[in-house]
């Protein structure tokens, strides 16, 4: 089973796919590519968004790619979400129910600045306080802003992460995704595709590149692992 386990391809939900149309072709690169499940995993900021009206918003968008789809072979997709880290997110009372359908795993994004004690903290009390497994999004992106060690922090509590697609395909972002993998801290990878021109799937170049370097053997790792996850399996038979 190929999953692309990060995705922004709902249409209107936030930068990624403006419309059905550049949905559809998202959806239809992915097949191509021989993906079988894809994540929708739009945005979420909760100091801007409520949950019930992301849900709601989501739906929507979810039923009006369906009615132009309806008829066509793509993917199946599952719902889940991007959720930005907040020190709020630790007081949100329905935060699980922004977890990605049929699961406890939330895909948790971390901020673009240096991780502090205090964040680690809180993503901790989040795992404790709600049961949920934290999927760290991109997980390469962040040691642009903050040291390897203070990364390391959060990969290492009951987390898995996710790698994207582009940053094994772009030479500047290479060497990071490339350590994190080496180290044993990415489980997932993810095409973080937002539309057809500057942000498009690249899950085929992906494979070849991980095949190349890794080997077969990881890459059916990291695709068993997001079918055990989609099954809600318990991190500690994944990791």
């Amino acid at each position: 089973m190929i999953v692309d386990f990060h995705t922004h391809i709902l249409p209107g939900m936030d930068d990624g796919s403006p419309n059905t149309e550049t949905s559809i072709q998202m959806l239809q690169t992915l097949l191509k590519d021989g993906v079988d499940i894809c994540l929708a995993t739009s945005h979420f900021y909760c100091e801007s968004d409520t949950v019930v009206e992301f849900l709601e918003k989501r739906e929507a968008a979810l039923n009006l790619l369906l009615k132009e789809v309806w008829n066509t072979k793509i993917p199946l997709i599952k719902l889940g979400a991007e959720v930005l880290y907040s020190p709020v997110l630790k007081k949100l009372p329905n935060l699980k129910d922004l977890c990605i359908e049929g699961t406890d795993y939330l895909l948790l994004e971390l901020p673009y600045a240096k991780i502090t004690p205090t964040i680690v903290s809180d993503i901790e009390e989040i795992i404790e306080t709600y049961q949920i497994t934290p999927i760290i999004a991109h997980a390469e992106r962040y040691l642009r802003f903050t040291s390897y060690e203070s990364l390391v922090n959060v990969l290492e509590l009951d987390v898995l992460s996710q790698v994207n697609c582009d940053s094994l395909l772009r030479f500047g972002s290479r060497r990071n995704a490339c350590r994190l993998i080496t180290e044993g801290y990415i489980h997932l990878l993810g095409s973080d595709a937002h539309n057809m021109s500057s942000r498009p799937p690249r899950m085929k170049e992906a494979f070849k590149y991980i095949c190349s370097k890794f080997g077969r053997d990881y890459l059916d790792t990291l695709m068993h692992n997001s079918t055990q996850v989609l099954r809600n399996t318990s991190i500690y038979d994944i990791l």
